[in-house]
């Protein structure tokens, strides 16, 4: 799997921590993959991973980068 600038660990704006493995490219989209902190392996195409989400009263990125 190819590697990413998104390696590393980052917070979900509800809370989970999850840390990125690497990109794939697939059906024409770059997809983010990355587990949560109980294993699990997760996708996400990369658009929603850098998007603003405004919702429940939080306005910001969807995932920020967790502090080193």
């Amino acid at each position: 799997m190819p590697t990413s600038n998104l390696t590393g660990h980052w917070l979900h704006y509800k809370g989970g921590n999850y840390r990125v493995r690497g990109e794939i490219a697939a059906a024409g989209q770059v997809l983010v993959v990355y587990a949560s902190s109980d294993g699990r392996i997760w996708l996400r195409p990369k658009e929603m991973w850098q998007e603003h989400v405004s919702a429940e009263g939080y306005s910001g990125p969807r995932f920020r980068r967790a502090e080193a």
